[in-house]
């Protein structure tokens, strides 16, 4: 195809003499969906996104298929201020995974998703990395 100057137009996966591939983040493997219970019973509702499998999990269970252990378990009260993530307000369950062969942390919220370990939010007063300038937070 001829671009507007009479020349062929660059395919876009081959601009300047290079290939471009398409880059999308790993999704983690375990999804927190909710929880249920009471203040300091909480358990949380979570998904294992490679099986469809749904785990009723507490603080300090292991999940030995994804070689992760839920270390903390929290839930925390927003602030009335609507955003796209937290429209009403309300509880959010927060979700601390630690990777048993690495170490490595990811929090997990039930309304965001996760966070890689240099943007996770810590609690309480979370605050999640800017992605817009909506950025949700929650009270402490």
């Amino acid at each position: 195809m001829l671009d507007d100057r009479g020349g062929e137009e660059d395919d876009a996966a081959t601009v300047a003499g290079l290939e471009m591939d398409v880059v999308e983040p790993e999704t983690f493997p375990l999804k927190l969906v909710g929880f249920v219970g009471r203040a300091g019973s909480y358990l949380g509702t979570f998904e294992n996104v490679r099986t469809g499998e749904h785990i009723l999990a507490h603080a300090g269970q292991a999940v030995p298929s994804l070689g992760l252990t839920i270390t903390e378990l929290s839930v925390h009260e927003t602030s009335n201020e609507a955003s796209e993530t937290a429209p009403f307000g309300g509880l959010v369950g927060l979700a601390i995974l630690r990777d048993d062969e690495t170490g490595a942390e990811t929090r997990l919220t039930d309304r965001i998703g996760s966070f890689p370990p240099a943007a996770s939010p810590s609690a309480p007063g979370i605050s999640t990395p800017s992605f817009d300038d909506e950025t949700p937070s929650l009270s402490p």
